[in-house]
Order: C-alpha cells, then sequence, then structure tokens
C-alpha cells in the first residue's frame, strides 16, 4: 500500500554484518532490487555497507 501511496520510496533494512545476513541479501537481490528494498550491514564498530543505497 505503501509503494501505491507514494511509489518513489525505497525501504532500507539494516542487519548486523553476520555471514548468513551477507548470503540472504545477495540470494534475494532480485526481489528486493524490483520492491525497492536495499540492505545495509551493519559492523560491530559502526561501519555499513550496502550495495545499492547511500546516504
Amino acid at each position: 500500500m505503501l509503494l501505491d501511496d507514494r511509489p518513489g520510496l525505497e525501504s532500507l533494512m539494516v542487519l548486523p554484518d553476520y555471514p548468513r545476513y551477507r548470503d540472504l541479501a545477495a540470494r534475494t537481490r532480485t526481489g528486493r532490487r524490483a520492491a525497492g528494498i536495499h540492505v545495509l550491514l551493519l559492523d560491530a564498530q559502526g561501519g555499513f555497507m550496502s550495495e545499492t543505497w547511500t546516504p
């Protein structure tokens, strides 16, 4: 419903930078791209990595 109301918005999922979440992010890339969902992986020092999103 949010995409229908505001089609230009994107979603951001913030997850701890663990191998399992890296794997899941890679395996769901196509579907997340279609839905406009970005994944940001956050490390223990507060740094982050995202393949598709920048602040």
